[in-house]
C-alpha cells in the first residue's frame, strides 16, 4: 500500500482515539508517525537492491516503479519491522508506554502499526517469521496502486472529514 493510505489510515484512527480520550497535539502526531513511519524500513532493502541513492527523486522513482509491478512479483521492501518480529516489538513498547506512561499513548502507538501491518498483509507479499524463515505468504485481497487502494482512499478521507465535522460541531 501507498504512503499516503497508511497516513490516512493512521490520522483516522488517531482521531477515533481522540474522540474517545483527551489526546493532545503530541499525542496525535505519535499516532499519525507511528503508522506513517514504519515505512522508512523500505530505505534499508532499497540501498541494499539499487545501492545508495543519488537523491530522494531517484527513490521515489523506483519505489513507485515497484508499485506499478504485480504485488506478488514487485520487490519486497519490508523488513522484519513489518513482520510479526516487528509487531512484537511494537506490543512490547506499546505495553511498556502504557504501564509507565499512558494507556492512551499505548493505542497511539500500536493501533496505527496494526492497521499499517493489516493494510500490507492483505495486499503484498509478506514473510510472516522473518528472520527465522523466508517463506512468503500473499493473500491478494486488496491491490496496492489500482482503483480498490483509491477507494480506500476516498472512504478513509471521507471518514476523517466526517469526523473532524462532527467533533467541530460538537
Amino acid at each position: 500500500m501507498h504512503v499516503i493510505t497508511h497516513l490516512l489510515l493512521s490520522i483516522l484512527i488517531s482521531i477515533v482515539i481522540s474522540l474517545k480520550y483527551d489526546v493532545s497535539l503530541i499525542g496525535f502526531l505519535t499516532g499519525i508517525l507511528s503508522g506513517t513511519l514504519l515505512d522508512l524500513d523500505h530505505l534499508y532493502n532499497y540501498v541494499r537492491y539499487h545501492g545508495t541513492p543519488t537523491s530522494i527523486r531517484e527513490i521515489i522513482q523506483e519505489m513507485t516503479n515497484s508499485y506499478k509491478q504485480p504485488p506478488d512479483s514487485a520487490v519486497r521492501y519490508h523488513t522484519m519491522a513489518h513482520e510479526l518480529v516487528g509487531m512484537f516489538f511494537f506490543a512490547i513498547v506499546s505495553i511498556l508506554v502504557g504501564y509507565f506512561y499512558s494507556l492512551v499513548y499505548a493505542f497511539l502507538i500500536f493501533l496505527p502499526v496494526l492497521g499499517h501491518f493489516v493494510l500490507d498483509a492483505l495486499s503484498v507479499r509478506m514473510m510472516f517469521f522473518s528472520p527465522f524463515s523466508g517463506r512468503e505468504f500473499f493473500i491478494g485481497l486488496l491491490k496496492p496502486n489500482s482503483l480498490q487502494e483509491k477507494l480506500i482512499i476516498i472512504i478513509l478521507a471521507t471518514t476523517i472529514t466526517s469526523l473532524v465535522v462532527l467533533k467541530a460541531l460538537n
